[in-house]
């Protein structure tokens, strides 16, 4: 899984590799203006509560 702030080229490059048939484990993108704990926490609730197959070619945000 990448786990990114960059919110500005990162969703466009998500966008063409999965447009050229590839996958991902994963993608989690960082909302600006957070604290490292509420990153830790979403990272960690993320990890208790949702499988690895959940997270494939998926892209979401934190906090939620």
């Amino acid at each position: 899984m990448i786990v990114s702030n960059d919110r500005s080229t990162l969703p466009d490059h998500m966008a063409a590799h999965f447009a050229a048939g590839h996958h991902t484990a994963g993608v989690i993108l960082m909302r600006g203006g957070y604290s490292l704990g509420r990153y830790v926490d979403d990272l960690v609730l993320v990890w208790a509560i949702e499988t690895a197959e959940e997270w494939v070619d998926r892209t979401d945000y934190i906090p939620f």
